[in-house]
């Protein structure tokens, strides 16, 4: 039992460490720069996901709030499609789905590109349906379909939000430390001793 427990340990750091490397090798610079001068121009920046991949827009929308930048993750389908309905060409969406395929997602991100909102697809497949909607596709890296909710897929995925979010620190000569500082202070009371 003892080595079967120490072969899967060792199998699932294969499996984080290669989605790590394909993000990584699969990356084009020059997409993320356009994505991070999306954000730094976007009046409004919305978050939408479902099921696990929206659980990471959760976590890209407290990252990006560490930096000074307000956004909002949605992660029910139907208000993304009224949020989708109000957006116009100076807002911007990140769109997330590994799979590329999530009707719902592709439901709401299809109402913002009728808006003429930017979008920004963060997907494992370049000519998926959602990628196809969007103006940058930043991608993803896991094996199959079925890997959809693993620990890879939503490391793939954080990866690029941190590249994103760092990617914006450094164009906007963002104060990181301080930012941070300020928002630590304002929770700081929140724990008890």
């Amino acid at each position: 039992r003892r080595r079967q427990r120490q072969m899967c340990i060792r199998d699932s750091s294969k499996t984080i460490n290669k989605a790590l490397k394909t993000t990584n090798q699969r990356l084009d610079n020059e997409k993320l720069k356009q994505a991070v001068q999306m954000i730094t121009e976007s009046n409004q920046i919305y978050i939408f996901g479902v099921g696990s991949s929206g659980n990471t827009g959760n976590d890209l929308e407290a990252m990006f709030l560490r930096v000074g930048v307000q956004s909002r993750s949605v992660v029910d389908p139907h208000f993304q499609a009224q949020i989708a309905s109000l957006l116009t060409e100076k807002d911007l969406v990140i769109g997330f789905s590994l799979s590329g395929r999530t009707k719902d997602t592709h439901d709401s991100l299809s109402i913002a590109k009728k808006n003429h909102a930017k979008i920004i697809a963060i997907t494992n497949y370049q000519l998926s349906p959602i990628a196809q909607l969007a103006d940058v596709v930043l991608q993803t890296a896991i094996e199959e379909f079925l890997d959809g909710a693993s620990l890879a897929g939503k490391i793939s995925q954080l990866y690029l939000c941190d590249l994103l979010v760092q990617g914006y620190e450094i164009e906007n000569n963002v104060n990181s430390i301080e930012l941070r500082e300020t928002v630590l202070r304002s929770i700081l009371d929140k724990s008890l001793d």
